[in-house]
């Protein structure tokens, strides 16, 4: 039993391997369907690769550029991820208000906070009256403040430090997950054999 799942997942693992070789061949509608069922599985890397391909072929999909930003800011790749929330605005600022928000985090994650300040203030005034606006308004006050608060304790001694791909890498990176208020969701890939045991 364990060879037979052990065998099924590296028929599945060769099988996602052979989609992403012949990518180009798919037509816009597929690789779109390839995309959904990539983030149906939470796999962003894999989104990210078929949303771009999808684009290569309609570059004017807002809906589609807003799903790859969003798929960049699950991947913590923040800088290609204010990129493409940029072009949506761009394209059409008053389909899309939830791009502003996330606009403003991409900001503020990269350390640019006069310039997140400046996007969640506008978001505040702009997001009433739409669909959940309190939280969302709330996130941007609580945004603000966060920004404010780095202003003040700067710390000349701080140093971050990138950790390596053994800590943490794009299939298997996950920060904790609030799944109730005492509950916290973690998780762990190990891609030794002996370990896939199921």
């Amino acid at each position: 039993m364990k060879d037979f799942k052990l065998f099924s997942f590296l028929i599945l693992f060769s099988a996602g391997q052979l989609l992403l070789a012949q990518a180009d061949d798919y037509s816009a509608g597929q690789l779109k369907s390839l995309a959904a069922s990539a983030l149906a599985f939470k796999d962003f890397k894999k989104a990210v690769y078929y949303y771009d391909l999808y684009l290569e072929k309609k570059p004017e999909d807002v809906r589609i550029q807003f799903q790859l930003a969003e798929s960049y800011r699950e991947l913590r790749d923040y800088k290609n991820a204010l990129h493409w929330y940029q072009l949506v605005l761009k394209s059409d600022k008053n389909k899309n208000k939830l791009a502003a928000f996330h606009l403003a985090n991409m900001h503020k994650s990269m350390g640019n906070c006069k310039e997140a300040i400046n996007l969640f203030e506008a978001f505040k005034k702009d997001y009433r009256g739409e669909k959940e606006d309190r939280k969302y308004i709330r996130l941007a006050k609580n945004g603000i403040l966060g920004c404010q608060h780095s202003d003040k304790s700067t710390d000349d001694n701080l140093v971050l430090e990138r950790l390596n791909s053994s800590i943490n890498g794009s299939h298997m990176e996950a920060s904790p997950v609030f799944l109730s208020e005492d509950l916290l969701l973690f998780n762990s890939l190990k891609l030794e054999l002996s370990l896939i045991h199921i």
